[in-house]
């Protein structure tokens, strides 16, 4: 009795253990051997392994997978969990070893260098049961081969992105690699050569191979891959391999399947195609980016008679290439995109591929309508033909007799779309119709037939439709519509998501609805991407919004004429990523349930006409990324409660009533933006000197505030600033020489009271960068220095209204790219160097934002979708379509303020590429105008008045054929104007006004018709119209046509002139005292008499000093 129950309580024991087991989680030595692996990896800022602590089930553990009966761990993946700043780290391979039954482990991605010694994958010999091994995107080397051939359990193996070069020989013993179960070996982006495929030899399980982005070039020989007769992908993507050796009767790669050659730099594709004939069951050949493809031959065909999948896009094919391609019978895809194909379809050919299911002839040249054979094409199922130039009406083309369609895209042609579309009313099974951009046909009003065909994704964009089309009302399944770019007009077609419940995507942006947002009566749950951008939307938004459409996750609504209040219920869309309404006429107060909106990284709110404060409930509750709220009337504390947004990396707060003193900032380590703007505001006291802690701040701007004092010295931590703007403030002293942030494009400090010389800190350290440099309007001195000739990619010089003297620097002429000189208002002297000439004259395109661009290249609101992604078939190629919003995350324009037409603009945007001039005026410079400026041709204003300047106007300024403002007024110059001037076209403004000119004016011609007396005045030898002095009527020839250049040429007949005409007076008067004095005996008396006087005075005076210096001689 006692016995049963011992055995009943051993029993019950070790069902509870194993109960325990079970309910408890992961094995305790196998939790301690995670933890001990956690400590042994560097630590990385996402904190992957934060989790793995305490006493919890491992097996719940992030990037583990355990057996569901033993609770052992099978699956171990540590991808990316330590950062790439801890280079050189060596992983201890024994602490895997605790995990018996594991049989998939992922290190990807960890900077591992190698293994600790004695420690190496060796140890991993003793996981029986280890299968896949990802070791890719790592530092390791040839030197792990000798320690993976002991893991002989291994099915696949991935070692891309590595160190490793040369072969797979096993260094010292130089054999192959041996591992006889490999199936998938992946040895992508390394360096190993053409000897890697003799050390192959040993991998006779070998299925799929990569080899991609290597240095493998010339011919593969085939034959070293004898062994793997189980090989049936290849990939040797990204290499130069030009063809492939293959000797008579080789069994090698004779089961090769799939072979990928994209992105090849051979130079023969000729060459490539008749060596890949030893590969007689390929089924998928891609040759993309693949130079010099020729026609299909006869024995192309017969050699890849089993080819099935053929991919072209991005290759050089030869025109004809569409006609010899008939012969490939088994041939189910073929795509040749972005081939530069030109001209029309041929009728032959292509159209034999009778099992032909998907074709992508988009983005090439071909022109005219498509050939009646595409009709033939009965099994196809894909189908895109858009980016050409095709014409014709889609509805009698053969498109109409392809019913087997699934995904159809005839976008950007010039095609004729019947408003119906009632031509695809039979494709039952068309899920996917792209059209946009095409020429909309209107039609009878007929009755239009109801459709077979339930859409899936719909675009219709750049149709000019009026209306959606009717044949809408009648779809139910739709998850993607885009309408954008129309002329819609009539009320909101919230119609289109009560028939749709299951749709995702809603783009009516561009359009003219003209109407008030109406919204589904019934919540819609799957809505995630609305863009109702510039629809002409107007009135309030219903107060519901956020209930009837609580699954958003990006909404764009800018540019539209909505006013009112931004309704609470915003707050209730939990999902929300992306919320942009700027450009409208919003009232009242940022909503505080913006707070509850957990997921919200992207907000813009500018350019309306909110009130009040930032909600702290939104800095708390939001992490937030991207924050607008420019141009509108928001006023109370930013800082220091903006500072919570931990991940904030754009803040924009310009043009609202923000004022006080920015507060001091005890930590910034945690908020680190890249842009701030905070211009156009009531800020005062000094500039935030913690601002300089900010690492890795790109832009800021404080201009246009009440900012006083110095300079901070904390602003020379800036690295990486390529803008900085603190214009019109009243900051004083001197620039600091520390600053000189290495990456710095623009600096606007105009406006200011800034004192001292121009620092050498803008020239030193790399700021060879700067594009823009403006210091207008402020107590800067000293000369300009030459140094500033060391500024390569200048294009905007603004030193005006300083008080700089001196020349002007010779090496000013270096700056070839500058484009905009402004240097007015100083005490400059000496003479216009003539090298400006030398300055650009074309246009150039001025990259207004700063470092990272968010517009296009990083769009906040982007949406994908795709077949796969909404559950229909995989298509062999990923046919994906776009919606992305690109809305201007920062737009820190550069701006100049630039004199011209008698008025001072500023220009910014676009305009300010094109805009090009030069103004030295209110000078005392002096000297010759240097007729080399007429050179710079695209030049479009040029002020020279209030200088010293003389000679003439060089006639060389009719080259000026762009020039809208010329002033030359308050000068000395002379001479005639140039009539040669009147060509100048785009002159609106022009003023010679007092100097010493001469001569008539230009004809009343063309612009120089419009000129009025002012033009002119303070030069009284000028005559002519417009002034009230008449030129004489009938003028001598000699008077008519003298000019500055006539006088200088007969200088010397005029001078010989003068010198006859002076001996001939000097003899007259001679003659005539000659004369009177013989005639008048007292007068001759008395004049010999003086003479005689003067004589003896003369005689006395030198016997005089003659003896006082004889004596003092001796």
């Amino acid at each position: 009795m006692e016995e049963k129950w011992v055995r009943a309580i051993v029993m019950l024991v070790l069902v509870s253990g194993w109960l325990c087991s079970c309910c408890c989680g992961c094995l305790e030595e196998e939790r301690i051997a995670l933890l001990n692996l956690k400590f042994a990896i560097p630590p990385s800022t996402s904190h992957v392994l934060a989790p793995w602590e305490g006493h919890g089930d491992c097996c719940k553990w992030v990037g583990i997978e355990c057996n569901i009966t033993t609770k052992r761990v099978i699956q171990l993946s540590l991808n990316d969990t330590s950062d790439w700043i801890f280079e050189g780290w060596y992983l201890n391979s024994s602490l895997f070893s605790p995990l018996e039954e594991l049989k998939s482990l992922f290190l990807k991605d960890n900077s591992i260098s190698g293994f600790t010694n004695n420690e190496g994958l060796e140890r991993l010999s003793s996981l029986s049961n280890l299968e896949i091994l990802d070791l890719s995107y790592n530092l390791l080397n040839n030197s792990i081969l000798s320690s993976l051939a002991s893991l002989s359990s291994l099915k696949v193996l991935n070692l891309a992105g590595n160190k490793m070069e040369g072969s797979l020989h096993i260094q010292g013993i130089k054999r192959p690699l041996v591992l006889r179960y490999l199936e998938v070996l992946d040895l992508g982006v390394n360096s190993f050569n053409n000897t890697i495929l003799s050390s192959l030899r040993g991998l006779s399980s070998l299925r799929s191979l990569n080899l991609s982005e290597n240095n493998l070039k010339g011919m593969l020989n085939i034959e070293e891959l004898v062994t793997l007769n189980n090989l049936k992908e290849l990939d040797l993507s990204r290499n130069e391999v030009e063809s492939f050796v293959t000797p008579k009767d080789t069994r090698s790669l004779s089961m090769l399947e799939v072979l990928n050659l994209r992105w090849n730099n051979n130079t023969c594709g000729r060459c490539l195609l008749q060596s890949i004939r030893a590969f007689p069951l390929i089924k998928t050949l891609d040759l993309t980016w693949s130079r010099s493809i020729e026609l299909m031959t006869v024995e192309d065909s017969l050699t890849f008679k089993e080819l099935e999948v053929l991919l072209l896009d991005r290759s050089s094919l030869h025109n004809n290439f569409l006609q010899s391609i008939g012969m490939l019978s088994s041939l189910k895809v073929l795509s040749a995109s972005f081939c530069e194909l030109n001209g029309t379809l041929p009728n032959q050919g292509w159209c034999k591929l009778k099992n032909l299911e998907e074709l992508d002839l988009s983005t090439n040249n071909f022109q005219g309508m498509l050939p009646s054979c595409l009709g033939n094409l009965s099994y196809l199922q894909v189908l895109d033909v858009s980016f050409n130039h095709f014409t014709g009406n889609i509805a009698t083309s053969p498109l109409t007799n392809l019913k087997s369609l699934e995904y159809l895209s005839f976008s950007s042609n010039n095609f004729q779309v019947p408003i119906s579309f009632r031509m695809f009313s039979n494709h039952s099974k068309l899920k996917v119709l792209l059209g946009d951009d095409n020429n909309l046909m209107s039609e009878p009003l007929l009755q239009t037939p109801t459709s077979k065909f339930q859409l899936i994704i719909l675009s219709l964009s750049y149709l000019a439709l009026k209306e959606p089309p009717y044949f809408l009302h009648h779809q139910n399944d739709l998850r993607v519509v885009h309408l954008s770019h129309n002329n819609i007009t009539g009320g909101f077609p919230s119609w289109l998501f009560m028939n749709n419940i299951g749709l995702k995507v809603f783009n009516l942006g561009y359009n003219s609805i003209s109407g008030p947002l109406q919204l589904p009566s019934q919540p819609h749950f799957n809505i995630s991407f609305l863009d109702v951008t510039r629809s002409g939307l107007l009135g309030k938004i219903p107060i519901n919004m956020g209930s009837v459409f609580p699954h958003l996750t990006n909404l764009i609504m800018s540019e539209n004429s909505f006013q009112g209040q931004i309704p609470a219920s915003f707050g209730d869309m939990k999902l929300l990523e992306s919320l942009s309404l700027p450009n409208n006429q919003f009232s009242g107060r940022i909503p505080d349930s913006f707070g509850n909106l957990s997921s919200l990284v992207y907000l813009n709110l500018s350019n309306n006409r909110l009130s009040g404060g930032i909600p702290k409930l939104l800095v708390l509750g939001c992490p937030l990324t991207i924050l607008i709220l420019s141009d509108n009337n928001l006023q109370g504390q930013v800082f220091p409660l903006l500072v919570n947004l931990t991940t904030l990396t754009v803040l924009q707060l310009g043009g609202n009533n923000f004022a006080g003193e920015i507060p001091e900032v005890s930590s910034v380590n945690s908020f680190s933006p890249w842009v701030i703007d905070m211009s156009n505001n009531h800020f005062s006291g000094k500039l935030p000197r913690w601002m300089g802690n900010i690492s890795f701040l790109i832009g800021l701007s404080l201009s246009k505030n009440n900012f006083e004092g110095s300079f901070p010295i904390e602003f020379c931590g800036f690295y990486i600033l390529g803008f900085l703007d603190l214009s019109d403030n009243n900051l004083s002293g001197s620039i600091p020489d520390c600053f000189n942030p290495s990456f710095l494009n623009r600096l606007h400090l105009s406006n200011n009271r800034f004192t001292g010389p121009l620092p050498i800190a803008f020239y030193s350290n790399g700021s060879s960068y700067l594009e823009s440099l403006d210091l207008t309007r402020n107590n800067l001195t000293g000369t300009i220095p030459s140094w500033i000739g060391g500024l390569p990619f200048l294009r905007i010089l603004l030193l005006k209204a300083n008080h700089f003297e001196g020349e002007i620097p010779f090496q000013l002429c270096q700056l070839k790219r500058l484009r905009i000189m402004d240097l007015s208002q100083n005490n400059l002297s000496g003479s216009i160097p003539l090298c400006l000439s030398s300055l650009t004259s074309e246009a150039t395109t001025f990259k207004l934002q700063v470092g990272i661009s968010m517009n296009g290249n990083m769009n906040i609101t982007s949406m994908i979708y795709s077949l796969s992604d909404i559950g229909e078939n995989k298509l062999t190629k990923n046919y994906n379509g776009f919606l992305k919003y690109e809305d201007k995350v920062f737009d820190f324009k550069d701006w100049v303020e630039f004199t011209t037409k008698s008025m001072s603009y500023v220009y910014n945007g676009s305009i300010l590429g094109y805009m090009s001039g030069i103004d030295l005026s209110c000078n005392h410079l002096k000297g010759r105008i240097p007729p080399e400026i007429g050179y710079l041709i695209e030049m479009h204003a040029l002020n020279l008045s209030h200088n010293n300047l003389t000679g003439p106007i060089p006639s060389t300024f009719s080259n000026l054929k762009q020039i809208e403002s010329l002033d030359l007024s308050y000068n000395n110059l002379n001479g005639a104007i140039p009539p040669q001037l009147i060509e100048l076209n785009t002159l609106s403004v022009f003023s010679v006004a007092h100097n010493n000119l001469s001569g008539s004016t230009p004809d009343q011609k063309a612009q120089f018709g419009t000129f009025d007396e002012s033009s002119y005045e303070g030069n009284p030898y000028l005559c002519g119209a417009p002034l009230q002095i008449n030129c004489t009527k009938i003028e001598s020839p000699s008077m008519t046509n003298v000019s500055h250049y006539d006088w200088e040429n007969n200088g010397f007949t005029y001078m010989s002139v003068f010198y006859w005409s002076f001996l001939a007076t000097y003899v007259v008067v001679l003659m005539g005292i000659a004369t009177i004095l013989y005639i008048n005996p007292y007068w001759r008396q008395a004049w010999f008499y003086f003479i005689e006087v003067c004589i003896t005075y003369c005689y006395y005076f030198v016997l005089d000093n003659f003896c006082w210096f004889s004596k003092t001689i001796i």
